[in-house]
């Protein structure tokens, strides 16, 4: 793109903005080629193949759910404490979410 708009031919000689600084500032620009994207890629890629590899061990769900209103209000009332959590949803009427606890 850049060698089409440094030729005389080009959009640039005929809107006359072959002068303008901003234009002649991304001429001079260095421009990678797609072998340097490819490469970039397969950087990008083999860091998020070792990453699925060292989380594939760790369990993130940190939600115990409750089959009833009822059973989430007795694990707040007698156990959320002692194991250290925090309740932070119900059943909802009309909707269809269970009662969970952020552990």
């Amino acid at each position: 793109m850049q060698k089409e708009l440094l030729s005389e031919t080009s959009l640039l000689s005929v809107l006359h903005l072959a002068g303008d600084s901003r234009v002649e500032q991304f001429l001079k620009l260095k421009i990678p080629d797609a072998d340097f994207f490819l490469r970039e890629i397969d950087s990008i890629s083999n860091a998020a193949c070792t990453w699925l590899t060292l989380m594939s061990g760790i369990n993130f769900d940190v939600f115990q759910g409750f089959s009833s209103e009822g059973e989430l209000t007795d694990f707040f009332l007698t156990k959320q404490y002692h194991q250290n959590v925090s309740a932070v949803a119900g059943n909802t009427p009309g909707l269809k979410m269970k009662a969970t606890a952020v552990l």
